[in-house]
């Protein structure tokens, strides 16, 4: 449960509240009429107080919305990695990864409300990515990456549209969203990377087979025309 924090002047008066109604008591003492003007002025001291106390707090509250609300978030300067060739061929086919990265690129360094006004778009391509994962990438270790993405996504739009967003946790968002996609790429490059190896050192594997079969064919055919 939150610490509940009141303003200097509202503890003041709850310091001196005791000692103040023992004063009226002993004024007002005589009858039960004075007793009861005794309760009356209690009451509407603490509901000033009280007052006092909420108004504080409202102003609090406005003057931080205000000053998230025309913050910017982001950084403007994202270093993300490029899809290298082996991998160019795959995300080029797969037309969401570049519309979530464009997005992505795009909200850094927005204002609050032009962010909020995107985040429900940036949500979506994340679940389409997810859905939409091309069969070469349809890997344990990529899709564990999609999943931590798309989580980033759901945690920076919840931090947008929270009641009283704070500058600290949206730019947290923003870190480690931004970061997210950074591990995606590089491992997007590493997996494709890795399988054109493969495939060139099985082809060539391939190719010095048939060269050497050839070679055994034109042996055993040169020694068979001689033997007849």
């Amino acid at each position: 449960m939150p610490e509940l924090i009141y303003p200097a002047r509202f503890m003041f008066f709850l310091k001196f509240l005791p000692s103040y109604y023992g004063y009226i008591c002993c004024m007002f003492a005589v009858s039960k009429k004075h007793n009861l003007y005794i309760l009356a002025s209690f009451a509407m001291l603490l509901a000033m107080a009280f007052s006092c106390n909420s108004s504080g707090e409202q102003a609090e509250a406005t003057q931080e919305g205000a000053q998230d609300s025309t913050a910017i978030y982001g950084s403007a300067s994202i270093m993300l990695p490029k899809i290298n060739a082996a991998a160019t061929p795959i995300v080029n086919d797969w037309s969401i990864f570049d519309d979530f990265e464009n997005e992505l690129v795009a909200i850094n360094t927005l204002s609050l409300a032009e962010i909020r006004s995107r985040s429900e778009r940036l949500v979506s391509f994340s679940d389409s990515l997810v859905k939409t994962v091309p069969d070469t990438l349809a890997d344990q270790s990529v899709i564990s990456r999609l999943t931590v993405l798309k989580t980033r996504v759901r945690l920076l739009d919840q931090a947008v549209n929270s009641e009283r967003p704070k500058s600290a946790a949206i730019s947290e968002c923003f870190k480690e969203l931004n970061m997210s996609l950074a591990n995606l790429k590089i491992r997007i490059n590493e997996k494709l990377l890795k399988d054109k190896i493969n495939l060139d050192r099985r082809e060539s594997e391939a190719a010095e087979r048939e060269k050497q079969q050839a070679k055994l064919d034109s042996i055993a055919a040169a020694e068979s025309g001689g033997n007849s």
